[in-house]
């Protein structure tokens, strides 16, 4: 029998910033229940904004430690307002089947500050 593993996919949740995101570790509890993995689709974190990047910065290691509690495996995919939060700008899951990236990577006017943006405009 094959054990099948719950993977959670959210993006934009935007810790740290007081409104227009999840704000805190807290609103995400209730979607974590059960699963194994948790992959954060880009701006994870308000850390692009020097005004909530303390802030962010403190929830980001407060999702870690709750997500090392609860055995979630927590992947991070950089998005335009954290591009420096992980290496990874994309991942296939379902055998390559399915592809996530957060988008600011495939057109430079969604993040003219990316570090692909100017090889893209090439």
């Amino acid at each position: 029998m094959e054990s099948k593993q719950r993977i959670v996919v959210i993006s934009d949740t935007h810790l740290g910033k007081p409104h227009g995101g999840a704000g805190s570790v807290d609103a995400l509890r209730p979607l974590l229940r059960g699963a194994d993995q948790l992959i954060i689709n880009g701006d994870a974190a308000e850390l692009h904004d020097a005004r909530y990047r303390a802030k962010a910065a403190r929830e980001v290691i407060a999702l870690r430690d709750f997500c090392e509690g609860e055995g979630i495996d927590l992947v991070f995919i950089a998005g335009n307002h954290d591009p420096l939060i992980a290496e990874r700008r994309a991942m296939r899951l379902c055998g390559g089947q399915v592809m996530i990236t957060h988008g600011d990577v495939l057109h430079p006017a969604i993040a003219p500050w990316a570090r692909q943006a100017g090889r893209l405009r090439q």
